[in-house]
């Protein structure tokens, strides 16, 4: 009779458990719903303004520079620091940006049910963070290298192109098209090729991220499992589901922010050559709206005396 009794108990707390677990996850994602709106809309316009704003900034700064740094610098290479840099960064700030603050809000949640569920079992789950810290620095670096010799591979294809462009006429005159041809393929080679490396280091840091986490969950499914076996622990199986639960919106969480920082390291070697044109010294050069006084104003009215 006592064994049926704690039998009926246990399943009335399995189905209050798994009732809560679905109001909390409905209540998470509405919430979840309305700020993903916002972010989307409010960072797409910052990132809009803000990349105008330094798509200006570089261009003056690129106009003010002396003789000596155009004989030093290809226009192709110039314009594709203004388009493919800047708009690198355009997609950090409207896209990677965005995912960043939605998994900070979903981690902030994550941690605290968990932590509220179990507090032993989210230290045992928390206890890979440092180590994926480390290899997300070590793997970091050598990401951000890669990326900053891919946007400058494509610069000088860019500049290919532009340069064959402008001389179309002597191409023509020449019938240098196959050689043209052929500079541009090897330059798109050499950008494939590079691109291809920095993609399985990517792979790679994510895999093993992906591996981690959800390695150290099924360790933390086989640790509470054990936890409801010794008597007077306290812990049901419907907190254990409960655990398992927002443990993997959590892993999902730090899965994301495996590719996201990829991402940003990306983004990193790209803003790289363009920090570099802004803190350039350039010459005195006054930029400002120069208002003409009204008298001196050309009117275009020309006459023609004694001719």
């Amino acid at each position: 009779m006592g064994n049926s009794s704690q039998f009926g108990f246990g399943l009335k707390n399995i189905h209050w458990s798994l009732n809560t677990t679905l109001l909390l996850i409905f209540a998470q994602l509405t919430i979840q719903t309305f700020f993903s709106f916002m972010r989307v809309y409010l960072l797409t316009a910052v990132g809009e303004r803000s990349l105008a704003d330094m798509r200006k900034d570089v261009y003056s700064k690129l106009l003010t520079m002396p003789m000596s740094f155009f004989t030093e610098k290809r226009v192709g290479e110039l314009s594709n620091r203004i388009s493919s840099d800047l708009s690198q960064i355009q997609d950090a700030i409207s896209f990677t940006l965005a995912e960043f603050l939605r998994g900070v809000f979903t981690l902030v949640i994550g941690l605290f049910f968990i932590f509220w569920i179990s507090p032993k079992l989210a230290l045992v789950m928390l206890s890979v963070v440092p180590l994926l810290a480390i290899v997300a620095v070590v793997f970091g670096r050598r990401i951000r290298k890669m990326s900053r010799k891919t946007q400058d591979q494509l610069a000088d294809s860019g500049t290919i192109v532009q340069e064959t462009f402008h001389g179309i006429s002597i191409v023509k005159a020449f019938t240098s098209e196959f050689y043209e041809i052929s500079r541009y393929v090897k330059s798109l080679k050499a950008v494939v090729s590079t691109a291809i490396s920095n993609a399985r280091y990517r792979g790679a840091f994510v895999a093993f991220m992906i591996f981690s986490l959800f390695g150290t969950l099924a360790f933390v499914v086989w640790f509470g499992g054990r936890m409801i076996q010794q008597p007077g622990s306290g812990f049901t199986i419907g907190s254990l589901i409960m655990f398992v639960i927002f443990s993997m919106f959590v892993g999902g969480t730090f899965a994301g922010f495996a590719d996201m920082f990829s991402q940003l390291q990306k983004t990193l070697g790209a803003t790289q050559s363009v920090r570099e044109i802004l803190r350039s010294d350039g010459e005195p050069v006054d930029i400002k709206q120069i208002i003409v006084e009204p008298q001196h104003v050309l009117k275009g009215n020309v006459r023609f005396e004694h001719v």
